[in-house]
């Protein structure tokens, strides 16, 4: 788009094509050097701003990594322990290979062996939310799959495979370790150290200055819940992002 040395460049080519065409709400940044470009943008009657909240989808997962490496900073997990000898409230199923080979490591990198493939799905803001049990026992898949079970289906450390259910998993590791609430610790380890305080796993429908969600052809879009904050849960602002 423009010369590597001119982030102004850049964000002038950049800002026309993310605004082309674009029937929902953008805020785009750009750390250059230390320097902070910043744009903001919405297709519709919405004010987006440095401290409106949004939707981080998959982003999520970054998040959960910073929890669990607190975790071994703290001492409470071995990378390379199997994790199956620290849960208690559900386990593996039986697979074709040993859930002894699934460690953290291997959770958090997607090599764990787990062929999920998930992508969760959401959930209207009138439905019930799984527990986080019932959730690794029957996850709700984005493709609208009746099921995508969460088991070992290829030998762990052998391969990389996207695995939404493994960051599930990691979800419950954290709570067992913790012996609190997943958004608890994540906001008290992570969040509140770095700052981050329009950052969490807020319903968006009652959060104030949130982006909203629009279809394909700008209009009004149902706001959604997701099962598992730790791979798709996790809302923030530009601002806290930066």
């Amino acid at each position: 788009l423009a010369p590597s040395d001119d982030p102004r460049a850049f964000m002038q080519a950049a800002v026309p094509m993310v605004t082309a065409g674009n029937r929902a709400n953008t805020a785009l940044i750009l750390i250059e050097r230390g320097a902070i470009g910043a744009e903001y943008y919405s297709a519709n009657a919405d004010s987006i701003d440095r401290n409106t909240v949004f939707a981080t989808a998959s982003l999520s997962k970054w998040i959960t990594a910073h929890a669990v490496m607190k975790l071994v900073e703290q001492g409470k997990l071995d990378l390379d322990r199997p994790v199956e000898s620290y849960l208690t409230r559900w386990h593996l199923p039986a697979g074709s290979f040993s859930s002894r080979d699934v460690t953290a490591r291997r959770l958090l990198s997607h090599t764990a062996g787990l062929t999920d493939g998930l992508g969760f799905g959401d959930y209207r803001l009138d439905e019930a939310l799984p527990t986080l049990e019932e959730a690794l026992a029957a996850p709700r898949a984005s493709t609208g799959r009746p099921s995508a079970p969460i088991t070992v289906g290829i030998e762990p450390g052998t391969q990389f495979r996207y695995s939404g259910g493994g960051y599930l998993l990691l979800e419950l590791l954290v709570e067992e370790l913790s012996g609190e609430q997943f958004e608890t610790f994540v906001n008290s380890e992570v969040l509140q150290p770095l700052g981050m305080v329009r950052s969490g796993y807020a319903d968006l429908s009652a959060t104030t200055n949130s982006a909203k969600s629009y279809d394909a052809d700008g209009r009004p879009a149902p706001i959604s819940r997701y099962a598992s904050r730790a791979a798709t849960g996790f809302t923030t602002s530009a601002s806290d992002m930066v």
